[in-house]
């Protein structure tokens, strides 16, 4: 990151848990504008939780992301956006609330 550019993305102290599994443990990184970065990781090392998480999809356990856009005009709560990944599809409007609490898989016989 330079060192004299403000943050244009940063994730501060991010979790995530799914039940008893972290999926992600206080995540912290800054991103500044014209920065090229990569997020790699094995399977089922939390990075589309991450992305979902910083994209406003998914709500975070703990921690806090801020993002300033390019234009830094503050915006209504309820602007929509557009998030696509190419596992799931397309999705535009208001950030979503946080999906209800499952309990354990029942047990296969």
């Amino acid at each position: 990151m330079n060192a004299f550019a403000a943050p244009l993305l940063e994730v501060k102290g991010v979790s995530r848990r799914f039940g008893g599994l972290a999926a992600l443990d206080r995540v912290t990184f800054k991103v500044a504008r014209g920065d090229v970065v990569g997020l790699i990781g094995p399977n089922g090392s939390g990075k589309t939780t991450l992305l979902n998480i910083v994209s406003g999809r998914l709500a975070a356990n703990g921690g806090s992301v801020r993002f300033v856009p390019a234009d830094a005009k503050p915006r209504p709560a309820d602007t929509a956006y557009e998030v696509y990944s190419p596992y799931n599809r397309p999705y535009a409007g208001p950030c979503p609330p946080p999906p209800p609490a499952r309990g354990p898989a029942p047990e296969s016989r």
